[in-house]
């Protein structure tokens, strides 16, 4: 007969070392590795679920704090102002801009014709006109559905002297800044709600939209798997790609697809595009064929619930990170800012339906300059305080236009 093997402590305790030791490395492994969600106990599910996330188990490119811009060849000078500011963030010869918009959230500023500002508060949908020689200030469009007026906006961006306001009621309005004050040129009619927008050229705009939706028919979302779309003159898109989020209810690609954002390089010419809640960027060619993705780390994902009566966000009392804009600076180099809420804090009210608890958080804003041509990645720098969001930073051809809560400074 064999001998039967039996087991002794030493092989018993190499056994278990071992598993031991497997488990720490797994569990080292995923230390780093953002949470996703999935389906609950309750029968709820917790979005985003990584099948559902477009291109996930690709190789993306990290963006990260590892490398500082001074590792940058020759970055362009409005990234090396804000890495100064970053770095001290008092100014004394800042000039203060006198209008008051809504906060620091719903807010866009460009450059045009010379010494002139053109600055968008979504919140308040007020498109002014700011003259920094003369401090003048001119109202461009007034609220509401007519030609040159503005409702539910989204975005700004600007190509030459040409400005262009993306809406949610399915328009793009432009204006020409050739004339002082900026005059409404003309409408562009879209088939989708635009969350935001980016000139090509003087014929050609890009804009990232979605569709609404009274009720959840599964058929609604196939109507958004290409969230991108190409205009030139006409009103008809002559060209539609993207990312989109992998969900049949409407509300919780709504969730992914509204504060999305697509810009434009055009060295090479790419489209680059991102979902709010997802750590992504995706980068294409002129004819919408993918090229390569990015992954800012680290990254929090804000999970969304998916219940019988919809969608809803999970919080006050989770941490989260979004992606909250991302601009072509200067030849292939993108800015990417990316917020982050940590350390949620009831800070007041009773927490009732009438009275709901207010929370505080840590804020910290984070700074990238992506280069595409190279597929390197730069951190600008970071900005830490409490509170709720309340400050942005824009880059402008006239310097930095600093938001804090609504108050501007150039």
């Amino acid at each position: 007969k064999m001998a039967q093997f039996q087991p002794t402590r030493w092989f018993i305790s190499f056994i278990g070392t071992g598993l031991l030791l497997a488990a720490m490395v797994l569990a080292a492994c995923g230390e780093d590795e953002p949470e996703l969600g999935g389906e609950r106990p309750d029968g709820t599910i917790e979005h985003p679920v990584a099948d559902s996330i477009p291109h996930f188990d690709r190789d993306h490119v990290p963006i990260t704090r590892e490398q500082g811009i001074d590792s940058m060849e020759d970055p362009p000078r409005s990234l090396v102002a804000l890495a100064d500011y970053l770095e001290r963030p008092e100014p004394t010869d800042a000039r203060s801009i006198d209008i008051f918009v809504s906060d620091a959230l719903h807010f866009g500023a460009v450059a045009v014709g010379g010494e002139r500002l053109v600055m968008l508060d979504t919140r308040g949908d007020q498109l002014v006109e700011y003259d920094v020689d003369t401090g003048e200030i001119t109202r461009l469009a007034e609220q509401g559905r007519g030609p040159g007026d503005v409702q539910f906006t989204e975005d700004l961006a600007r190509y030459g002297t040409d400005i262009y306001v993306a809406m949610e009621d399915r328009r793009v309005s432009r204006f020409n800044c050739d004339a002082v004050p900026c005059e409404h040129d003309r409408s562009i009619g879209l088939d989708v709600a635009a969350h935001s927008v980016a000139a090509v050229d003087d014929a050609t705009i890009a804009v990232l939209g979605h569709t609404l939706h009274m009720a959840d028919d599964p058929g609604d979302a196939d109507d958004n798997q290409t969230p991108v779309r190409i205009f030139r003159e006409e009103d008809e898109p002559v060209r539609a790609f993207g990312a989109a989020y992998g969900s049949e209810v409407h509300m919780i690609q709504g969730a992914f697809h509204r504060g999305g954002i697509v810009g434009h390089v055009k060295t090479p010419e790419r489209y680059v595009q991102s979902l709010l809640r997802l750590p992504f960027l995706y980068v294409y060619d002129d004819q919408g064929r993918l090229q390569s993705t990015y992954e800012v780390e680290p990254f929090i994902y804000q999970m969304v619930q998916q219940t019988d009566r919809g969608a809803r966000r999970q919080v006050p009392d989770q941490e989260w990170s979004k992606i909250r804009d991302v601009r072509a600076v200067e030849g292939a180099i993108l800015l990417v800012r990316a917020r982050t809420h940590q350390n949620p804090r009831e800070v007041g009210g009773e927490g009732t339906e009438a009275a709901p608890t207010q929370w505080g958080y840590d804020i910290r804003e984070d700074y990238y300059a992506v280069d595409i041509s190279n597929e390197e990645s730069y951190h600008v720098g970071s900005h830490a305080y409490e509170g709720p969001p309340t400050e942005a930073l824009f880059i402008t051809d006239l310097g930095l236009v600093i938001n804090e809560a609504g108050e501007l400074s150039l």
